[in-house]
């Protein structure tokens, strides 16, 4: 299910690629991220015990590519980011870590390539868990939608503050959610 999910969106971008005007670049960024749990509530898998509605925050870092396609709108974009994320939390006895491949889809407003404009985006993060350390319960997918705002600095050069809420327990029965918050940085490598 999850292959073809991915056969999917490859093909949906391979097909957009032929329109008009794109815009390819490569994308990093500082993540902070956690684990949000409903209040008191108990939860199981190897963190057993009970919640207080945060886990400690955790420090990663995201790494990709991205693709901004018109798609004949006069103000939205199709997004697509395919990328390397590292995310996790702390609980009062270990540093949970969390590799991920995500793919951000979304709408965005970036048609305007003049510097000093400011933009926003949004859509959905499709998850597939490559690698988890001190948890071995979790969920291998993860759907998480994200908002983002962000400034271009130049033609070529834009930074943007990202944040993420995961929509599925992150281990089976236990209503704890993965949330992400990011500073990136993101550069165009070239336009079609």
């Amino acid at each position: 299910m999850k292959i073809r999910f991915y056969f999917f969106i490859l093909i949906t971008m391979s097909s957009l690629s032929l329109s008009a005007q794109h815009e390819i670049g490569f994308k990093a960024g500082y993540t902070r991220s956690s684990a949000t749990i409903p209040n008191d509530k108990f939860y199981i898998g190897d963190l057993g015990g009970r919640g207080n509605d945060w886990f400690k925050w955790s420090s990663g870092f995201q790494a990709g590519i991205s693709a901004h396609m018109d798609v004949g709108s006069d103000f939205f974009n199709l997004d697509l980011a395919p990328q390397y994320s590292i995310y996790g939390f702390e609980t009062e006895d270990y540093k949970i870590g969390l590799d991920y491949l995500d793919f951000d889809i979304g709408l965005s407003n970036r048609i305007n390539r003049d510097s000093g404009q400011i933009f926003g985006s949004f859509g959905v993060t499709p998850s597939l868990l490559i690698a988890s350390k001190n948890i071995s319960d979790a969920n291998d997918f993860d759907l998480k939608a994200y908002l983002l705002i962000g400034y271009r600095i130049s033609e070529s050069v834009s930074v943007y503050a990202q944040g993420r809420f995961g929509f599925i327990e992150l281990i089976p029965e236990s209503e704890i959610n993965n949330v992400q918050l990011s500073l990136n940085l993101e550069v165009s490598i070239f336009e079609l």
